[in-house]
């Protein structure tokens, strides 16, 4: 009975450690795609300048004032090394699917107009299609204001929830880039 609850602890353990480990190296893959990315948008990035995340303090003082801030929103600014023109902005955040929140991030130029808007993780057993960097691509360019899922924005058969949601989402996330601007934040 004692080799049979040492057992089971060591495998808990075991497991414990395989899903901190696959936990960790989903948040480097999530990094090493961000930097991919944008190096797909700042391709004058060379090895001697490699861009640079600055991350920006979202603190409950600038929450308050900012009401499109959602918990778990992480700003950057975007620069090269020993450069300190900002390039752009990089935002990651979630949005809420049928069943289970996606993870995912928009890429800014310095005028905070969407360059790019790539699905990070996605959770749920549908609704996927939204993952599909071509129609993604509808959202480059945004500078703000009204777009309708199904309208300004291709619908997507099997994804009509995560669909509209991201749209709503990337609305929502463009006023609060536009206000930490007016507040000098970014």
């Amino acid at each position: 009975m004692v080799l049979k609850n040492r057992s089971r602890c060591r495998f808990s353990l075991l497991m414990i450690v395989v899903l901190l480990s696959c936990v960790a190296l989903q948040g480097q893959n999530v990094e090493k795609m961000m930097k991919k990315e944008m190096g797909t948008i700042w391709s004058n990035v060379d090895d001697l300048h490699p861009l640079v995340l600055h991350p920006l303090t979202l603190d409950s003082n600038i929450g308050s004032s900012i009401e499109d801030i959602h918990q778990g929103d992480k700003v950057y600014k975007v620069f090269r090394e020993n450069d300190s023109i900002v390039l752009g902005y990089l935002l990651s955040t979630s949005a809420p699917g049928r069943f289970d929140e996606f993870d995912y991030f928009v890429i800014y130029n310095e005028l905070l107009e969407v360059e790019l808007v790539r699905i990070s993780v996605y959770r749920s057993s549908h609704g996927s299609a939204i993952c599909s960097k071509r129609w993604l691509k509808q959202f480059s360019g945004f500078k703000g204001g009204d777009i309708v899922y199904g309208k300004d924005v291709q619908a997507v058969s099997g994804a009509t929830i995560s669909g509209s949601s991201i749209v709503e989402d990337i609305k929502r996330s463009q006023r609060m880039m536009a206000q930490l601007k007016q507040k000098g934040l970014l």
